[in-house]
C-alpha cells in the first residue's frame, strides 16, 4: 500500500510538472491536463479478459486498498486544491468479452455485485475524496449502464454517496442509440438527455463526436430541463476549481514543479523498486541464484520487446531497460549470447527495430550515393508549399517534444523522408511504420506486402509521408515516427538452438504482450480474439522452441511476462525456474537481471489464480461469480 502511494504520488508530481509546462506556452491538449481516468478498479474475474493488466486482480479488499492509496496519491493531501483528478472505473459489473461490450447486458445476483462488483467502489469513494467516476459501457439488467437508474441514481449517487462527477467511456453514449450496440432509445437527443439524467455529467465522444451537443434539442423536446443540465456543469466547474484552474498559480500547490522533475533520478530508482516489487518467483529447483560468471543465453520473443514494459495504456519510457539490456549490463555483453528464437504468436513478431543507419541513404546532387534520408518537414499537415525545414537524417525514429518545423508544443505538420534502403544481409523484411504515416518500398505500399525480398547490397528505394493530425484520435501530444523491420526469412529456432550451444543457462523470455491482448483490438489468431484471449496456453511457437531447448540438456529459466494468467502447465513440469513478470514497468530488465543473480529475494505475490487451463470455466460472458478467483474456484489451480 505504501508503495502504491509513492508510485501515484510521483505521477501527479509529473502529471502538474507537465501540466506547468504545457500551459505556460498556453497549450492545454488532451494528454496535457490534470484529469486522469484511472485507477482500473474492476475485478479481473476471467483470466481471458484483455483489459485485466489494467487492474489490480481478482480480490475485491485487495483491489478497493490499492484504489484508494492511488487515488490519494493522485489527488494529493493538500486541504483545498486537488492534484489531478482521479476516475474509479468501469461503474459497474464490466470484464470483458471486449468485441461484445457495446451490446452486452449483465444481471449478477445481489450477492455477487455487492461482494465482487461494488465492494472496491465503495471503498474508494467512502475512503477517499475520489473526483471522478467512469460508467461502462455494458448495460447493467436491461439499461445502458451509464443510463441506468438503479446503477447511477440508486447505488452511485445513493447508497454509495458519491458526489463527484461521472464521465462516460468513450463512445457509450453513443452506444444508447446506435442500431450495431443496445440501441436503447432512438435519437442522439434521447441519449443526450438520458446520459445526463442518469447523473453522468461529461460525455468522451467517438468517432460520431460528442454527444452531449444534442443537449439544447433534447430541452427543445421536453426530453430534460436546463436546471437537470445546471447540475452537471456545477459538478464539472467543482473539478475545475478544485485543480485550481481559475486561481493564480502562485496560490496552488505544485505549481514550482517543471520538466526537470518528469523521469528524475530519484522516480526512475522508484521505477525500478516497483518492479522488483512485482516479480513472482513461480518455481525454483535450486538453480536461481545463478553464481555470476555463467555463459548465458538469453533466447525468447519478450528478451528484448520493448512492449512487455508498457502494456496496454502506458506513458512512453524515457530510459526503458528491457531483459535483454538488464542481463547484459549484469553478466557482460561477453558472457550473453542472444536469440528471440520464435515468434510470440502465430506470425506475429517482436522484434521489429528501427531501420538502421548503416542501411539508409539517399542520392546526393551529384548522383552519388550518400549516408540518411532527405527529410522535409511541412507547417501544412497534408504537406504542401515549402517545407518549414530540410535536413538529412540518419535513419527514421524519432519522438518530439517540440514540432519540427515551428518549434511548437502542438502543432499540426507534415513529413517525407525518401532515400534509399541498403539492405546488409539477404532476406524477406516487413516493414512496420508508425502511426499517421503512409510508406513505399520500391514503389510498392509497405502496409499491403506481407515481406520484401531484399538482397544485400542492392538499393530499393522509399518514401515515407506523415500527416499529423492535432485532434482525433487524440494523440495531439505524443509527436513520434519511425520506420522499424524485421528478417522473417530467419530460421529463428536454429538461431536460438546455436545461441544456446555454448551456453551454461538458457535465460527464456516468453509469454505475451499488450500487441496481443488489451482493450479492444483487432487481433484474430490463434489463442486471441479482439483482446481478449481464447485459450490461457502459452502461444505454440515458444512451446515448440522451450521443447527443442529442453533437448539440448541445458537448464532453463523462463521468465514469463503478461498481463493475465498463462497455463504455463509444461514449463512448471519441466523447467528449472519459473518467474512471473507481468508488465513490468520503465526498469524491469534491471530489476529482473538482479532478481536472476540474488541481488533480493523475490517476494512478490499472485493476484491473480493461475488455471491449468478453461476446461472447468463458465462462459466467458457470464458474470456469475460461480467456480472464479481463488475466493470460488474448486479446481486446483496451478
Amino acid at each position: 500500500e505504501d508503495l502504491m502511494l509513492r508510485i501515484s504520488t510521483t505521477i501527479s508530481d509529473e502529471a502538474r510538472a507537465k501540466y506547468n509546462f504545457y500551459s505556460s506556452e498556453d497549450v492545454y491538449a488532451m494528454y496535457g491536463g490534470l484529469t486522469f481516468w484511472s485507477p482500473n478498479i474492476n475485478i479481473f474475474r476471467d483470466p481471458r479478459w484483455g483489459r485485466g493488466m489494467e487492474t489490480y486482480g481478482e480480490d475485491p479488499f485487495l483491489t478497493g486498498r490499492m484504489a484508494v492509496n492511488f487515488v490519494n496519491g493522485l489527488q494529493g493531501d493538500d486541504d483545498h486544491y486537488w492534484k489531478t483528478v482521479a476516475t474509479v472505473k468501469h461503474f459497474a459489473v464490466h470484464s470483458g468479452p471486449e468485441p461484445s461490450r457495446h451490446r452486452d447486458d449483465y444481471n449478477p445476483t445481489e450477492a455477487d455485485l455487492w461482494e465482487t462488483y461494488l465492494a472496491q467502489f465503495k471503498m474508494a469513494i467512502e475512503d477517499t475524496d475520489v473526483a471522478s467516476v467512469m460508467c461502462a459501457y455494458n448495460a447493467y439488467r436491461g439499461a445502458p449502464a451509464c443510463g441506468s437508474e438503479e446503477l447511477m441514481v440508486d447505488i452511485l449517487r445513493g447508497k454509495l454517496g458519491f458526489d463527484g462527477y461521472v464521465v462516460s467511456d468513450c463512445g457509450a453514449i453513443g452506444d444508447f442509440y446506435y442500431p450495431e450496440a443496445h440501441h436503447y432509445v432512438e435519437t442522439r437527443a434521447e441519449a443526450a438527455a438520458l446520459s445526463v439524467k442518469m447523473g453522468t455529467d461529461v460525455n468522451c465522444g467517438d468517432g460520431e463526436g460528442n454527444k452531449m451537443d444534442a443537449l439544447p434539442d433534447a430541452v427543445a423536446q421536453g426530453l430534460i430541463d436546463e436546471a437537470t443540465i445546471d447540475k452537471a456543469v456545477i459538478r464539472l466547474y467543482t473539478a475545475l476549481f478544485k485543480l485550481g484552474m481559475y486561481d493564480d498559480p502562485a496560490t496552488v500547490p505544485w505549481s514550482g514543479l517543471t520538466l526537470d522533475d518528469v523521469a528524475s533520478p530519484e522516480h526512475l530508482a522508484l521505477t525500478e523498486e516497483a518492479a522488483r516489487n512485482s516479480l513472482v518467483l513461480l518455481k525454483n529447483d535450486g538453480i536461481l541464484p545463478l553464481k555470476g560468471g555463467e555463459k548465458v543465453a538469453v533466447i525468447g520473443p519478450n528478451a528484448d520487446n520493448w512492449w512487455t514494459l508498457v502494456a496496454n495504456y502506458y506513458g512512453r519510457p524515457t530510459a526503458p531497460v528491457t531483459a535483454l539490456e538488464g542481463v547484459k549490463a549484469k553478466a557482460g555483453a561477453d558472457n550473453v549470447s542472444y536469440a528471440v528464437g520464435s515468434t510470440i504468436a502465430g506470425d506475429i513478431y517482436s522484434d521489429y527495430k528501427p531501420v538502421p543507419a548503416a542501411a539508409m541513404f539517399h542520392r546526393a546532387d551529384d548522383g552519388s550515393l550518400q549516408p540518411g534520408v532527405k527529410a522535409a518537414y511541412y507547417k501544412d499537415k497534408n504537406r504542401t508549399g515549402d517545407p518549414a525545414e530540410e535536413k538529412i537524417e540518419p535513419n527514421i525514429d524519432f519522438y518530439w517534444l517540440r514540432t519540427p518545423g515551428t518549434g511548437g508544443l502542438n502543432d499540426e505538420f507534415g513529413a517525407t523522408w525518401t532515400g534509399v534502403i541498403v539492405p546488409e544481409h539477404d532476406g524477406t523484411y516487413r516493414f512496420q511504420p508508425s502511426r499517421w504515416t503512409e510508406v513505399t518500398i520500391d514503389g510498392k505500399k509497405a502496409e499491403a506486402m506481407d515481406g520484401f525480398v531484399m538482397k544485400a547490397g542492392e538499393e530499393y528505394p522509399f518514401e515515407m509521408t506523415l500527416t499529423f493530425d492535432s485532434g482525433w484520435p487524440r494523440d495531439q501530444l505524443d509527436k513520434y515516427a519511425y520506420l522499424n523491420w524485421t528478417d522473417v526469412s530467419r530460421d529463428l529456432k536454429a538461431e536460438a538452438l546455436a545461441a544456446a550451444k555454448d551456453a551454461d543457462v538458457i535465460l527464456f523470455f516468453g509469454g505475451i504482450d499488450a500487441n496481443l491482448e488489451g482493450e479492444e483490438m483487432p487481433v484474430e489468431i490463434d489463442g486471441f480474439l479482439g483482446g481478449d484471449r481464447t485459450s490461457l496456453n502459452l502461444p505454440k511457437p515458444q512451446e515448440d522452441l522451450l521443447k527443442a531447448l529442453k533437448a539440448t540438456g541445458k537448464p532453463i529459466v523462463m521468465v514469463n511476462f503478461s498481463g493475465s494468467a498463462v497455463a504455463l502447465n509444461w514449463e512448471s513440469e519441466n523447467l528449472n525456474a519459473l518467474v512471473q513478470a507481468f508488465y513490468p514497468g520503465e526498469k524491469a530488465g534491471n530489476a529482473i537481471a538482479d532478481l536472476l543473480w540474488g541481488e533480493f529475494s523475490p517476494s512478490g505475490r499472485l493476484p491473480v489464480t493461475f488455471y491449468k487451463s478453461l476446461d472447468d470455466q463458465l462462459a466467458f460472458g457470464d458474470y456469475s461469480m460461480e467456480n472464479r478467483t481463488y475466493k470460488y474456484y474448486t479446481g486446483e489451480p496451478l
